[in-house]
This record gives structure tokens, sequence and C-alpha cells, in this order.
């Protein structure tokens, strides 16, 4: 199976939007490939708020109102900053403030289990997602150089609410003049940038890139060929991995009672053109390690480079539940080559813990 042709037959369903017409269409030709194969995936439907940015520019506004009223008024502006603030980390930690306000949507995860029993071996659970990452002035920063030295959008998002809490606390401690204007001015204009970028985010187009589920569906076939010596091979097309992976969550949230960490790899196949990059670490707001012992095999791939993701892919999710879990990304056939590679290793290395 061809993953770049596979790619332009998933790209070709449209602007694949999580939880779109578009996305549904990509997952079920995603199902039927994997039928052809000779495996049995079902089909899960997820609902989930999946629009966050709109969100996330309105506390990104309180927090601009926060400063502006603390000059007159310190404890109002505390009061907004703060209450901003405390919205964030709630919506980081999964708990819906103002994007209560928003509708539920369903998109889906198609899972298609190992082919025969796993017999006791590992469960290699292969992802990606259908639908399309935005084409957002934030997501190209937080990709370039720079931005990969700093927190992601929502961690800048908390760390420019704290400043102008912090200011206000000291306006209402007594503080003032200009060094605490000149201070406060600096969250202040960071917040008026997060605020634009977050609008053109919710505003922007979809890049039509589908190479992830294309090699995951490649190296389904592949394995199921010439299976792994000490692991199953599991496939899920999580629903909306670009809009916080809450397919994934939902697959680990379902599965973590059944598998042990101890039991599960998770390789995650992102859409993003380009050289085989492997992930270092990855999340929203605090960057959170991958899981170190696949980071080291994975460096050992030819030509990779390391990349430090700043979003919320389903490795991140996987690795919230203590699963080991990386992630990779690239141009369809490279990144085909390159994870068929680090599975084989990840399969000699279990067979070597296992004395076998």
């Amino acid at each position: 199976m061809d993953p770049a042709a596979l790619a332009g037959r998933l790209e070709a369903q449209g602007e694949r939007v999580a939880g779109s017409d578009a996305e549904r269409r990509a997952a079920a030709l995603c199902a039927q490939e994997l039928r052809s194969g000779g495996r049995r995936p079902r089909t899960v439907t997820v609902w989930a708020r999946l629009h966050r940015a709109p969100a996330r520019a309105l506390y990104a506004a309180i927090g601009i109102a926060g400063s502006l009223v603390a000059v007159h008024h310190a404890a109002v502006g505390l009061g907004l900053a703060a209450g901003a603030l405390l919205a964030v980390i709630l919506e980081a930690a999964g708990v819906p403030v103002a994007s209560i306000l928003q509708v539920r949507r369903a998109t889906q995860n198609v899972v298609a289990p190992p082919p025969a029993e796993r017999g006791g071996r590992a469960l290699l659970v292969l992802t990606a997602a259908v639908d399309a990452p935005r084409n957002a002035l934030l997501r190209r920063l937080a990709r370039s150089r720079a931005g990969r030295r700093l927190p992601g959008a929502p961690g800048l998002l908390a760390l420019a609410l704290a400043g102008v809490a912090a200011c206000a606390g000291a306006r209402l401690g007594g503080a003032g003049g200009t060094a605490i204007g000149i201070v406060q001015l600096l969250p202040s204009i960071a917040l008026l940038l997060l605020a634009g970028g977050f609008v053109e985010e919710a505003l922007s187009d979809f890049e039509p890139i589908a190479d992830g589920p294309a090699v995951a569906l490649a190296l389904a076939a592949a394995l199921d060929a010439q299976p792994p010596r000490a692991m199953a091979v599991e496939v899920l097309i999580a629903g909306a991995g670009e809009a916080g992976a809450p397919g994934m969550a939902a697959y680990v949230g379902a599965r973590r009672h059944d598998v042990a960490p101890e039991e599960v790899v998770v390789v995650h196949l992102g859409n993003a053109r380009g050289p085989v990059r492997y992930v270092l670490s990855d999340g929203e707001d605090i960057p959170f390690r991958l899981h170190p012992r696949l980071i080291e095999l994975a460096k050992a791939l030819p030509n990779a480079e390391p990349l430090r993701g700043r979003g919320r892919s389903a490795a991140r999710v996987a690795r919230g539940a203590r699963w080991p879990a990386i992630a990779l990304e690239g141009d369809a056939r490279p990144l085909a080559a390159a994870a068929l590679r680090l599975i084989s290793a990840i399969d000699r290395e279990l067979l070597q813990a296992r004395g076998s």
C-alpha cells in the first residue's frame, strides 16, 4: 500500500475540519481500507467541544480589560485577571468554563483491533487523526526555532494573565508610579497579541495534509503481513486529533483499566510535511516529555530530527495515562519507513526483555 497515494485520497475528501462531514468521510475511507485488509474496524462516536480558540480569545480580552481597569480599580482588575487565569487552568484540566457555551459536536474513532489474539504480547497502538491542522499563525510560530523555546500559546496566555494579576495585586497593596505601569504593559501587550492570534486561528484555513493516517494504514497492512513477535498491533484513527485530541482521550479513558502501562506502546503519526521528526516533548501549557526510551530509539532513525511539540497530540494524552508513547511526523513515504524501523527496534527490545 502506497501511503502517499492513500494520503491523496484522504485529502480529496475536502476540508477535514474536526466534527465535519469531510472528517467523517475520511474516517469512513480509513475503515474501508482496514476492512479490505482483513481487519474488523468499529466506529465509536465521541462528543466534544471542538473549537477552543474563541474561548481563549475571550480570556485574553478579559485579561486586557482587567489590566485597563486595574489602573484605577485594582481590586476589580485583579478579579478579572485572576478569574480569567482560573478559567484557563480549568479548561486545560478538561473542565469547560466559557467553552461550555459551545455546542458539542460529534467526531469519531475508528478502532481496528489486532487480527489475532494477543496471546500475552504487548499492545502496539498505531494512532493518527484524519482531521486537518489549521494553517494558523500561532501554530506556525510554535513550530519555529524561537517558538520551540517558549510554552505553547495557551501557556503564554496563562503566564500573561498571571502577570496582569500580579501587577493588579501590587497596585492593590499600594504600589504605583511609572515602574508598575511599564511592568504591567508587557503582559498586556502579550494578551493583545494572543487575542488577535486566537481570533486568526478560529478563522484560518486548513492544511490539506493526511500523511499520518495514510502511514498508519500502510503500516497496519505491512505488519499484518509480517507481524511483530512481541506485539499485537491495534490501529486507532482518532477523532479531532488537531482539536485537543478528544478522540484519543476517550480511547485512553475506555482502555486504561484494561491495559496496564507496561503492556502497551503508543506510536502517534502526525500530520506535518517535511523531513521525519520525532517529538521530544509535547503539551499546550507545560511541555511534557514523551517516553525516554522511545525517544532514544527514535534518535537512531536515519536523518530524523528532534522536535519540541507545542500541541496536545495523542502521544501527550497517552503519556498522561503513563502509557509509553512517541510521536513521529513527516512526508508519507519516509515517515512510513522510519516508523517501521522504530517499531522493529521496539519489538526487538521487548523480545530481549522477555529473554526470547
